[in-house]
């Protein structure tokens, strides 16, 4: 996994999944949606999808207690992170795209590196340790081109031999090397390679390049 990538890196990883919804997702497209990480890897084995279903319904139906368990478990991993002598990341969305700093979170550990994808483009960081990589989702390529302009980042899924070194005129990094986003350069696609059951799908979310398109 691109966490464990990290570990060599010297970073301490642990990431956070939720059923994704509209509710849990409000800026995901219909084709993002069904073409979601949700189904690949780890995250399709039985045990996976149910403490997944019960974290969704906990942020849905018990906000206070999600935070409080959200909190326990960043807790621990910190503490296991410096047992270690590795730096602690929590990616809170990992299969979600929920206001992260509306929670009142991230402040309480100021020696967590936090980071996310977000594909609401009206979110910013508001924290230090908070860094932010915004998402094509195949209806958006004009909100993409105004955050890489600025300067930002944002993530594109492609289906491909091999990652492009541009796209639509801006340098295209590989994605899929870790998931330190926060170390990643500046106005630069985050390039990722299409993975699971989504190898199946042709929508917009995923850019073909296979055979030279």
């Amino acid at each position: 996994m691109k966490t464990e990538k990290g570990e060599r890196a010297g970073y301490l990883t642990a990431v956070s999944y939720l059923l994704p919804n509209k509710d849990i997702c409000k800026g995901s497209s219909k084709e993002c949606l069904k073409s979601c990480l949700k189904d690949s890897g780890r995250l399709v084995m039985p045990n996976v999808r149910t403490a997944m279903k019960r974290k969704s319904d906990l942020y849905q139906n018990d906000i206070d207690l999600f935070k409080a368990s959200l909190i326990n478990d960043i807790g621990k991993h910190e503490k296991k992170a410096i047992r270690k002598g590795l730096i602690p990341v929590v990616r809170i969305n990992g299969t979600s795209d929920i206001d992260v700093q509306s929670l009142g979170v991230i402040e309480q550990f100021p020696n967590v590196q936090f980071y996310d994808y977000t594909k609401l483009f009206d979110r910013y960081s508001h924290e230090s340790n908070y860094h932010l990589t915004y998402s094509f989702d195949g209806h958006n390529l004009g909100e993409c081109v105004k955050k890489l302009m600025q300067g930002l980042n944002v993530a594109m899924v492609f289906n491909c031999d091999e990652l492009p070194k541009s796209y639509k005129g801006f340098p295209v990094i590989d994605g899929d090397k870790d998931d330190l986003r926060f170390l990643d350069g500046f106005g630069a696609i985050v390039g990722l390679k299409v993975k699971g059951k989504a190898k199946k799908y042709e929508n917009a979310f995923i850019i073909n390049l296979k055979g030279g398109k």
